[in-house]
């Protein structure tokens, strides 16, 4: 899809990331990855206005060529191929919230026609199918067993909404702007098979409910040999230990399974999106109690910080005021 729309694109993530790690783009007038940095006001210019750029910018720091942020080109992405999205920072307007992991953030890829955003970091999830239910399109979204990014750590304790089972790493999410609605992959409003076959391995596949290898510390996916959670679904072998994500073993027949779907609108589906003030409600809920998580997290720091220092003071006034008393006593007994 890239290759075929010109302009600036968002680089696709390939591994798990690190909430540091923020959404890279290709420019068509540079040879490599363009990332946010941070810059001092050293007369460093932007190649877009040749104006002196400084603090936060996007570039490359081993060529040296760096935009503002409001210079950056409208980007594309896959996760919403109607209209290419334009980062905006949001001062004194109150946070904007992600359309994936639903943080509040000042920084954001928005849509002006749609009113769609996504924070910087959830930006570089690229998709691997989408369906769409009911007017709603619906974007796989993957993250690793053990990734501390924030769409990871929003979703891995939030149960899903039709088999009320949290954990698994891998589901849908509706890109509707304002929709809350997801899934897992095994949950799509489908008629997923109960047994499978993976072309890594030559028994057929059962999909089961959980299944730990015995004595199995970490769990890995034998198809995609990635780590995987023991108590989410797997397909897995009846006769052997050969087991595979849900979304790994279905890859292959996914997509006949939606072009079904969508060739047979009278289905009937799964309802992922039904009574949407109570899903605004819930969701909104789960996002303040996101977010008061965070905040505490970081009011433990700023304390920790905070006695630090104050100690760094008592030591500091404790350290002058015997220098005093020093000068004091020398001058009355010279």
């Amino acid at each position: 899809m890239a290759s075929t729309v010109p302009g600036v694109w968002v680089v696709p993530r390939t591994t798990a990331r690190e909430d540091t790690d923020e959404a890279k783009v290709r420019h068509p007038n540079h040879n490599h990855a363009l990332a946010i940095c941070y810059l001092d006001l050293d007369g460093t210019v932007c190649q877009e206005c040749s104006q002196t750029v400084g603090g936060r910018a996007y570039g490359c720091e081993d060529c040296d060529y760096y935009l503002h942020l409001w210079c950056l080109p409208k980007v594309h992405t896959q996760l919403h191929p109607k209209h290419p999205l334009i980062l905006r920072y949001t001062d004194g307007d109150g946070m904007h919230h992600c359309q994936i992991c639903e943080l509040g953030v000042y920084l954001t890829f928005h849509c002006d026609p749609c009113g769609f955003q996504l924070c910087v970091y959830c930006m570089s999830l690229a998709p691997a199918w989408r369906f769409e239910l009911d007017g709603h399109p619906f974007a796989s979204i993957e993250v690793g067993v053990n990734e501390d990014s924030l769409v990871a750590k929003f979703f891995r304790g939030r149960a899903c909404p039709i088999c009320s089972k949290s954990g698994d790493t891998k589901f849908f999410k509706c890109m509707s702007p304002g929709c809350s609605s997801f899934c897992h992959f095994h949950c799509i409003p489908f008629d997923v098979p109960k047994s499978i076959k993976h072309e890594y391995h030559y028994h057929p596949l059962s999909f089961t409910e959980s299944y730990a290898e015995d004595g199995g510390v970490v769990h890995y996916c034998d198809a995609c040999e990635e780590e995987r959670d023991p108590e989410a679904p797997v397909y897995c072998c009846e006769e052997c230990d050969f087991s595979a994500h849900t979304a790994c073993a279905i890859s292959k027949v996914l997509p006949a399974l939606i072009a079904e779907r969508e060739a047979n609108p009278s289905m009937v589906p799964v309802p992922l999106c039904l009574d949407p003030v109570r899903t605004e409600l819930n969701n909104k809920i789960d996002r303040l109690l996101h977010e008061e998580n965070y905040h505490m997290g970081r009011l433990e720091e700023i304390v920790a910080e905070m006695e630090k220092t104050e100690t760094m003071r008592a030591t500091y006034s404790a350290f002058t005021q015997r220098e005093e008393y020093s000068r004091k006593e020398y001058n009355r007994i010279k």
